[in-house]
């Protein structure tokens, strides 16, 4: 919905050279409205999407001041008639910190005050990330990298050896390093504050994550009063900001139920829609739930995307660029997003962190020494290198990054760091890149709530592991919505006797919620494949092995899990890009009126 890339330099920086309308390369659509603003020692570039909340309200520039953000801040005060200035207003009037603490939502936020300091962060489930670059000439801040890569760039993007290393090992990318050599990721939780042309990082005052006595039960029934207050809360300011349905994502799981059962309360206008295969018992599970609450629902029977050879070569060389390099296998799509409309959907992302994270260790496992933590982080979401092609000196290396993140955090209590992990890394560089990448259509995640999260991990141990959250938050809608079986799992019965101990799929046989795999195209584009690896100066063999990958192209072998599908689909990918095969997307038409810059008064162009 909306890029901005700030830069603040030096005298005679060469760098204002760059900031142009080749950007746009670099953006995954067809912007409205592009930006660009110029003070004294600041250069901010904006490139937006029409807004079907905010409108034009997502930035506010003055002489001296500036502020633009993406996603959708909760504000405790506001205009609604200008929204960015009364989120400028709070960071003028109060603290970092306080802003910080006071606002809802999942949102970023970069600004120039009034004392010239420029300032950005993002919330601390960093769906919406922020990533910086610095040198001798300037500090930039983006929420898009491969903005910040060409800056930092000459003829060609940089690439960071091991962190794209970390990526093909296991899908994941450890600490603040991107995939491009320089560009770092704002870990949320922090903020960068710019007052001259140093950057100062620091951590907010308050912490989701803080240390707390686990040693005894201190969760009261109180405060999951609190929690609920809070979540309603979020709904109805929502409701103020509408001005068109929200569509509710609604699976029949825990997650989506919650959602859902808060937007029935705030009376959110809304509509609900399942996608599902025809073999699963989601829609209709689904459909009980909007039914009791009288939510018009539709149900979306889908079937495996059936890509042949051609589709899926194609698919992978827009998607590189697309999800800037960071990719996974569920990641938007490759052909032109042009003409959508602009939805404003809502689902039940974020509920991973009542359940310990993606990973089904954490779910059922006590994380018992730092020892075994570190273990265990190895295969944090999928094995480590389950196709086996990885060079051993890559795989050591991101063993050692491992290790010294869980010994850094060592003074938390362990149980935490599943939930830590999940949103300072592997949010942000994933999910972040589909709210990037999908440009059309406005996701609010209002599970990432920063003072539920915070009561939910102060319980004790098995009541995190038990979904009790989940529970409490549901029990205090309805009852009806906890003792309707959910789609595939259930509450622990010492919650309440009364809760089923069925899953739903069990009511419902003889169907079944496995989802096909249709992704044949190894065996249709084998040769293709073979082909495609066969160069042996591609950079792609300082991280994987030339004999391992040929030897398994080869064998033509079934990939029938996620684990091994998902790791050859992203080195597929990157093949392609060190190929120089990649093309950037199609939406965007570069016949775009050059935009004036004028350097004493900030001007605004709309296009």
């Amino acid at each position: 919905m909306n890029i901005f890339l700030a830069v603040r330099f030096r005298k005679n920086s060469q760098i204002l050279k760059k900031i142009n309308l080749d950007l746009l390369k670099y953006i995954p659509y067809k912007p409205a409205n592009i930006n660009i603003y110029q003070y004294p020692d600041t250069i901010i570039f904006t490139a937006t999407t029409l807004d079907p909340i905010f409108k034009a309200n997502r930035f506010y520039q003055s002489s001296n001041s500036f502020l633009n953000f993406s996603g959708v801040p909760i504000l405790p005060s506001y205009s609604k008639d200008n929204y960015a200035k009364s989120f400028l207003s709070i960071l003028e009037t109060q603290s970092i910190d306080l802003a910080y603490r006071n606002i809802q939502g999942t949102y970023n936020q970069i600004s120039l005050l009034p004392n010239n300091t420029l300032t950005s962060f993002s919330d601390f489930s960093g769906k919406y990330p922020v990533f910086y670059s610095t040198n001798i000439e300037y500090t930039a801040i983006s929420n898009r990298q491969l903005l910040l890569a060409h800056l930092l760039s000459t003829d060609h993007l940089i690439l960071n050896l091991y962190s794209v290393g970390m990526l093909l090992t296991h899908g994941n990318l450890w600490l603040n390093n991107t995939v491009f050599q320089d560009v770092k990721l704002l870990e949320p939780g922090t903020y960068i504050k710019i007052p001259n042309h140093k950057p100062i990082i620091s951590d907010f005052e308050w912490q989701i994550y803080s240390p707390f006595d686990d040693s005894k039960e201190n969760i009261q029934p109180y405060h999951y009063d609190i929690a609920h207050d809070k979540l309603l809360s979020y709904f109805k300011s929502l409701n103020s900001l509408l001005t068109e349905p929200v569509e509710l994502w609604v699976s029949g799981g825990k997650d989506s139920r919650v959602v859902l059962a808060y937007a029935a309360k705030a009376n959110l206008n809304c509509t609900a829609l399942t996608s599902g295969y025809s073999s699963s018992p989601e829609p209709s599970c689904a459909a009980e739930i909007c039914k009791h609450f009288n939510i018009p629902h539709t149900i979306r029977i889908t079937q495996p995307s059936q890509f042949n050879k051609q589709d899926f070569l194609t698919f992978l060389q827009y998607q590189i660029t697309r999800h800037e390099l960071t990719l996974t296998p569920t990641a938007g799509q490759g052909k032109s997003i042009t003409g959508r409309t602009n939805p404003v959907r809502m689902g039940g992302f974020g509920g991973e962190l009542y359940r310990k994270s993606e990973n089904p260790y954490f779910r059922t496992h006590q994380l018992i020494s730092i020892q075994h933590t570190k273990q265990i982080f190895q295969n944090y979401l999928i094995p480590q290198d389950p196709l086996k092609l990885i060079l051993p000196s890559i795989i050591s290396n991101n063993n050692q990054l491992i290790s010294s993140w869980v010994d850094n955090h060592s003074n938390l209590p362990l149980k935490v760091l599943p939930e830590l992990f999940w949103t300072k890394y592997h949010y942000p560089y994933h999910y972040g890149q589909l709210s990037s990448a999908s440009a059309f259509e406005l996701r609010l995640s209002p599970l990432f709530n920063q003072d539920i999260i915070n009561i939910h991990l102060q319980a004790p141990y098995s009541y995190g592991m038990d979904q009790r959250t989940h529970y409490e938050l549901l029990s205090r809608i309805d009852n009806f919505i906890t003792t309707f079986p959910f789609v595939s799992d259930t509450f622990p019965i010492h919650l309440n006797p009364s809760l089923p101990q069925k899953p739903y799929e069990q009511h419902i046989s003889p169907q079944t919620t496995t989802r096909p795999q249709a992704w044949n195209f190894l065996q249709e584009a084998n040769q293709e494949l073979i082909d495609l690896f066969t160069p042996k100066s591609s950079y792609i063999y300082n991280i994987i092995s030339y004999q391992a990958i040929h030897q398994l192209l080869k064998s033509k072998p079934q990939i029938t899990t996620l684990a091994h599908l998902n790791q050859l689909y992203i080195i597929i990918a990157y093949q392609i890009f060190f190929s120089n095969l990649h093309k950037f997307p199609q939406d965007i038409n570069l016949d775009i009126p050059q935009t004036t810059i004028n350097s004493n008064v900030p001007q605004i162009t709309h296009n």
